[in-house]
Formats: C-alpha cells, structure tokens, sequence
C-alpha cells in the first residue's frame, strides 16, 4: 500500500506540474490585456507559479472525488497487481485495470491542474455551499427536535382523546346531520390532517407548519379561521405560553367531506 501511496502522489505532483506548465504556456500565447474596468492588471505568474498552483489543485482531486462519491481512488489503493508471468491471466487483468484506473486518475489531476484557477475556485464554492447547506439541516433538525419537545410537555396533563368508537360516532353524527359543513380547501386539508395524524392532542404552530409543509403565516391564519368554524380549538401553553391548536370532531368529519 505504501509504494501505492508514492506512486499515487507522484501522478498527483506529475501532472499538476504538467498541466500547470500547459496552463502558462496557453495564457502567455494569449494577447495580454489589462483590466477592462480600467484597474490595475491582473498579477501575472511565472511559470514556476503556474505549476506550484497546479499540484496544489490536482492534490484537491482525492477530496474532489470523495464528494462525488466515486471509489476510483479506493479502487486503485485496494486494487492486487504482481506482473510475474507465473500468476496467469487473472493478474494481468487485475494489472491493467489498475493501469487504467492509474491514468483515468492521472487524467483528472492533469485537467485540474490546467485549469487550475477554475477548478480551486469551484471547489471552495461548492464547499462552502455543502457546509451551508449542513448548518442549515441541523438548524432545522434542532428547531424540529425542540418543536416535539414543546408538544410532548404540553401534552404530559392533557385529558386523553375520546376512545376511537367514540370519536367516530360523534364523527358520524356531525357528518349525517350538520348540512353547513363543507369539504375543506387543499391547504386546511393538510393541517387538518397534520392535526389529526399526530400522536399528540395539541400541537403547536411550527409542529402543525412542520407537518403540513405550509408556511406558518399562511398555517396561523387559517388555524384560528377553523377556530371560528369550531373545527379546531385553541388555548395557551402553560408551560410554552403560546397557542396550541386541537382538532375537533367537526374538523374530524370535514375531512370526511370530498
């Protein structure tokens, strides 16, 4: 594995220097011109700087790789090769699929290294975006954690749902005889359902939100609308102190309502 490593890092240096070396030799064959707004020129490298930015993007391909989850590396590492004549074919074809691997890997760092300043820049672009988007989940993974937590110590002393023959019974009643209620728009459809799906009795504004996948503005105003329609009741955390939201057997039987 170690002459594996070597090797490795000798295509790494290799084609970094190479592909910066082509990199300064097309960029001095190009006119020079100065800055178009009329600044200072941009800083012209040497040769010696082309290739030192070179191997410094192609040794960023191992990290390039491992984000685009591809085991061509590993493969090259974990892959068996031993060119004496006595082990058969079986080895030769382990040994040219590490040759191939071997100049698939050096193609990438040639390519990176040519373009050099692109290829660095993207890669900390998208980096920084993939540590963003990381921050943001556990944001959202906290804040969602913390939702469940309020609903479950709100609901520790709540008084139990009616049994489900009950409920169902009163559901029916509502569903046969009130001639006023009307089958719910698409979005109190979802919180109605997000209401009634839940494990627990009340549920606060940003666990309904959460559920329903509406905005909460849009989720708080039609909740206290179904207040009205006494398809959901409301009252106020003691321990939270804000509103808590419960469906009611009328909100139970308007989603019976198509």
């Amino acid at each position: 594995m170690t002459v594996k490593i070597i090797l490795i890092l000798c295509v790494i240096v290799s084609t970094g220097m190479l592909g910066g070396i082509a990199n300064y030799l097309l960029s001095n064959s190009r006119p020079q011109s100065d800055d178009p707004a009329g600044g200072t020129p941009a800083l012209q490298l040497s040769w010696l700087g082309y290739a030192f930015l070179g191997i410094i993007a192609a040794l960023i391909v191992p990290l390039f790789l491992s984000l685009a989850q591809s085991s061509l590396l590993d493969d090259i590492i974990k892959a068996t090769c031993n060119d004496e004549p006595t082990n058969g074919a079986a080895q030769s074809a382990n040994c040219s699929s590490l040759y191939g691997k071997l100049f698939i890997f050096a193609g990438f760092c040639l390519l990176a290294a040519f373009s050099s300043r692109a290829f660095l820049q993207g890669m900390s672009e998208k980096l920084l975006n993939d540590m963003k988007r990381s921050v943001e989940n556990a944001q959202r993974s906290i804040q969602r954690t913390n939702e469940k937590l309020d609903e479950v110590s709100e609901n520790i002393d709540s008084p139990p749902r009616p049994t489900p023959d009950v409920l169902m019974a009163e559901v029916k009643s509502i569903f046969d005889t009130d001639t006023s209620l009307e089958a719910p728009s698409a979005d109190d459809r979802k919180i109605l359902k997000a209401l009634a799906a839940s494990s627990f009795t009340w549920r606060t504004l940003a666990g309904t939100a959460t559920d329903s996948g509406l905005p909460q503005p849009l989720v708080h105003d039609r909740l206290n609308r179904m207040v009205e329609l006494t398809m959901a009741e409301t009252r106020i955390g003691r321990k939270s102190g804000r509103p808590l939201y419960a469906i009611t057997s009328r909100g139970l039987a308007a989603l019976q309502r198509l």
